[in-house]
């Protein structure tokens, strides 16, 4: 991983217009994607916190357009065209091994699957009842999901967005020229080897413009990770319940000649605050997922990651062992973050992000909105 510090991408300055009539009509520099994925991957250093938008620029977080479904390309363009700093993107694998841009493990919550049997959409709140409205996506084919359409952020609406194919955006990265970094969570290895070999084919240069987060459980040295992708470099993600799975702190030794490394704490000497203070006095940038709640009425709650309905973060705290557990999550509230020195946020809301950071006068070098 650190031999990159010394291999960024010589290239010319990238102008695109990013503002609508809902911003001042002018242009927007964006500054290189090499230079915004070496700040992010921690190789370039900068005092500035680096922010990815979760899922891409999408829903009521876009103020330019409120009706972009999550993980679209829609959702991708609006942040390439915002100039955000880059975008988390999830991977997941169909039936025949095609992988997809989706956030869930399951489809029903996110598109119009039981439109295809000429049903009702999935309901995320009725406990588990209509589960047949929601299959895996490694249960259906890649010709299934490709006649899906992402619903509209009021899950009622059917957008004109299909499932995006990791092929399919990476060709259109390259065809309209974006200068966005693109940063795929990946969370199985069969994942990780089809997300290298496509960025390896289709986007010249791409280890300098596209990553990976994976979890420490599932690679705990980079060496295991460098063998099923070669090609790209990762950033490693530790979280509390880790604890109990792996044993931590070999594997954040092992990882440790990575640049950036995401730990999640979640309180004030919070488990693991340790490891993410080493990321920080090393001079190497500390990652953290800014916590949002995903449903939108005012409760706190998370759709968990078969899309049902619901958990708040209080249900899944981490008893590691006597006296050593999580007994809050912060992570919602960027004051936290910031004190805690957090050097790159990944967030569904990219736009309140910057203008708090901003604010801080810890982003300085960027332009714009962002």
């Amino acid at each position: 991983m650190s031999k990159a510090r010394n291999s960024v991408l010589s290239t010319t300055l990238a102008t695109i217009m990013a503002l609508t009539a809902a911003t001042p009509a002018a242009a927007q520099s964006c500054r290189t994607i090499e230079e915004r994925f070496g700040e992010i991957m921690g190789y370039r250093q900068t005092k500035d916190v680096m922010i990815l938008g979760h899922r891409g620029y999408w829903s009521g977080y876009n103020p330019r357009d409120r009706l972009i479904p999550e993980n679209s390309t829609g959702a991708i363009e609006a942040a390439n065209n915002a100039c955000i700093d880059g975008v988390e993107l999830d991977i997941k694998m169909s039936a025949d091994g095609v992988p997809y841009i989706m956030h869930d493990f399951n489809v029903g919550r996110t598109t119009n699957f039981p439109h295809l049997q000429q049903r009702r959409l999935y309901n995320p709140y009725a406990d588990g009842t209509n589960a047949d409205y929601n299959p895996r996506v490694a249960s259906l084919s890649a010709g299934t999901i490709d006649r899906l359409r992402l619903l509209r952020p009021n899950r009622v609406d059917v957008s004109p967005y299909t499932v995006p194919r990791l092929s399919g955006v990476l060709q259109t990265h390259m065809a309209n020229r974006w200068t966005i970094p693109l940063i795929f969570d990946v969370k199985t290895s069969d994942a990780v080897r089809a997300t290298n070999s496509l960025v390896r084919a289709l986007v010249p240069g791409g280890r300098y413009k596209m990553a990976m987060k994976v979890n420490a459980t599932l690679y705990q040295t980079p060496g295991a990770f460098e063998k099923d992708a070669p090609d790209m470099w990762a950033i490693p993600v530790f979280t509390t319940n880790m604890l109990g799975i792996i044993h931590v702190d070999n594997a954040f030794n092992a990882w440790f000649t990575a640049n950036a490394i995401e730990v999640n704490v979640k309180q004030p000497w919070g488990l693991m605050y340790t490891l993410k203070d080493r990321v920080v006095d090393a001079g190497k940038k500390a990652a953290v997922f800014h916590a949002l709640a995903d449903e939108n009425k005012g409760n706190g709650n998370f759709f968990r990651n078969t899309g049902e309905c619901c958990y708040k973060l209080s249900d899944i705290y981490y008893n590691w062992k006597p006296g050593f557990k999580d007994t809050d999550d912060r992570r919602g509230n960027l004051d936290f973050l910031n004190g805690e020195r957090y050097g790159l946020v990944t967030t569904d809301d990219p736009n309140g992000t910057a203008k708090f950071y901003r604010g801080k006068g810890k982003r300085a070098n960027h332009p714009g909105q962002f």
